[in-house]
C-alpha cells in the first residue's frame, strides 16, 4: 500500500489535533465575547447583528427623525387630498400600517402623532415583456415567431382591462415626503 506521512499539531491543553498550527495554538484560548460595535455592550455570541438591540432601535429612531424632518408638514385640513386617500404609520397595527381615515383615539391608543401620505400607483403591463417571460424557457428564437400585430392587440387588451377596472387594480405606496401632523 502507498501511504504518506502527514504533519499535525496538537493543542497542549485538550489534546485535539489539527493540520493547521495556528488553529491548534488557538484551540483553547478564550475568545473575547461579542460586543456591540457602537456602545461596546456585551452581546450573545449567537446574535446575528453586530450592534445591540438598543443601538439598533436608536439608529432606527434617528433615521425616522431625519425622514420626518425632511418631509413637508401639513395638517389634515391643508394636506393635498390625493395624499390622504390612504395614510401610513408604522405604529398602526392593522392593514400593514395603512389607514383610510384618522380617528382621534389613535393618538392615545397607538401613540400616533403623525402619519405619512401615500401615492396611488396605477399598474402598467408591457405585452412584449409578458411574451418574453412566457417564452423564456421555449426554444431558441421562439420570440421571433410572435407577430407584432398580435402583440399590439395584446397590449390593447391589457390596457383596456386595466382601464375598465377604474382604479381598483391600483395600489398605494408611502410618500415619506408628506407628513400629516395630527396634534
Amino acid at each position: 500500500m502507498n501511504s504518506k506521512e502527514i504533519k499535525a499539531w496538537t493543542c497542549s491543553c485538550c489534546g485535539k489535533s489539527y493540520s493547521n498550527k495556528s488553529v491548534a495554538d488557538n484551540c483553547c484560548v478564550e475568545k473575547p465575547s461579542k460586543k456591540c460595535s457602537i456602545c461596546g455592550k456585551p452581546m450573545k455570541d449567537t446574535d446575528y447583528y453586530t450592534i445591540c438591540d438598543d443601538c439598533r432601535a436608536e439608529k432606527e429612531r434617528m433615521k425616522e427623525i431625519e425622514r420626518y424632518n425632511k418631509a413637508t408638514h401639513y395638517t389634515i385640513e391643508t394636506v393635498p387630498k390625493d395624499s390622504i386617500e390612504y395614510m401610513f404609520s408604522e405604529l398602526y397595527p392593522y392593514n400593514e400600517g395603512y389607514m383610510s381615515d384618522f380617528e382621534d383615539c389613535m393618538e392615545e391608543k397607538y401613540g400616533i402623532k403623525y402619519v405619512y401620505g401615500t401615492k396611488r400607483i396605477s399598474p402598467s403591463y408591457d405585452a412584449q415583456d409578458i411574451i418574453d417571460s412566457m417564452l423564456e424557457e421555449s426554444y431558441e428564437d421562439a420570440v421571433d415567431r410572435v407577430d407584432d400585430k398580435e402583440t399590439a392587440k395584446l397590449q390593447e387588451a391589457i390596457d383596456t382591462f386595466v382601464k375598465n377596472h377604474n382604479g381598483s387594480l391600483d395600489w398605494f405606496e408611502v410618500d415619506y415626503s408628506v407628513v400629516i401632523d395630527v396634534d
